[in-house]
């Protein structure tokens, strides 16, 4: 999907695995097909130049398993790659491991990155699932529902039904007006993956769908466009999450992202997120990080 979305880019791929060295090889093949990118893999000497890193290394996620299952030994993961990296660019760090919120507070709590350019993928999908739901059944067209689901990617999903859009009507008049139920909502964006992962064995194309839109946020920031994704809260943002990572709604800017601010939404969505916070962060302190046992 990079390699079609923009017509400039160097591209290096990470993955010690010889299993992948086919596919490795068949991304070059593709990259050959435009002379003005550049496609590597394995390279030192790359990453620590690199203006973006997106982080979607981990183990697998068996069908009907919980992502927590596979929180330690991804946290892991992190940590041993993150051991005796350093940078000299001051890169954006993009996260798709599973389960995203922890695996992203890794890298803010490493101390390498600088902490308004760590992103997760978070909610991003779920949103897009729940727009894809909107449409699909309602019969509207493709790109009218605009929506924002918060929370825990997958597990714990809010959505802000007064700050998403079915065209120019808000969400929460449209479930009214056609007698929707929220949690009938949520469960379509909860199944999803389980009707993925019926015939294959993992979400392939709208994660990496996710991950281009972000990086086109980046190279191409929109001063509009609100964004789902996990992130560090502030305490100027006014959600008072205090270290947890969740997602929220994010705007993206060349130098960084800004969360928009908790007063924008209501009281009752607010509340939401802070159980939610509370959740992942006892969950966090179940996990054992290397250095702290």
């Amino acid at each position: 999907m990079l390699l079609s979305k923009f017509q400039y880019i160097n591209i290096c791929i990470y993955d010690p695995n010889p299993l992948k060295s086919g596919s490795i090889l068949d991304l070059k093949h593709a990259a050959a097909l435009n002379s003005t990118i550049c496609f590597q893999s394995n390279n030192p000497d790359f990453l620590p130049k690199a203006d973006i890193i997106v982080f979607a290394a981990g183990a697998n996620l068996k069908i009907k398993k919980s992502r927590t299952e596979v929180i330690q030994p991804n946290i892991n993961l992190v940590q041993d790659w993150l051991k005796d990296f350093k940078s000299i660019n001051n890169p954006w760090v993009i996260v798709a491991t599973n389960p995203v919120d922890p695996i992203t507070r890794v890298f803010v709590e490493s101390g390498k990155f600088q902490k308004d350019k760590i992103l997760g993928a978070g909610t991003l999908l779920d949103s897009a699932r729940l727009n894809f739901w909107l449409e699909e059944n309602f019969a509207l067209p493709n790109g009218t529902a605009n929506t924002l689901v918060l929370g825990e990617h997958g597990e714990k999903l809010v959505i802000c039904t007064d700050n998403s859009w079915i065209g120019k009507k808000l969400l929460s008049e449209f479930i009214i007006e056609n007698k929707i139920e929220i949690q009938q909502l949520i469960n379509s964006m909860q199944t999803a993956s389980s009707l993925i992962k019926a015939t294959q064995d993992a979400t392939y194309y709208g994660i990496a769908a996710s991950l281009v839109k972000i990086i086109e946020g980046i190279i191409v920031p929109n001063p509009e466009k609100i964004f789902s994704l996990s992130v560090a809260s502030n305490v100027k943002d006014g959600w008072n999450l205090g270290n947890v990572v969740i997602s929220l709604p994010v705007k993206i800017a060349s130098k960084g992202f800004k969360i928009e601010p908790a007063e924008k939404f209501s009281e009752e969505i607010r509340l939401e997120i802070s159980n939610i916070s509370e959740f992942l962060e006892q969950q966090w302190k179940n996990v054992q990080l290397k250095g702290n046992n």
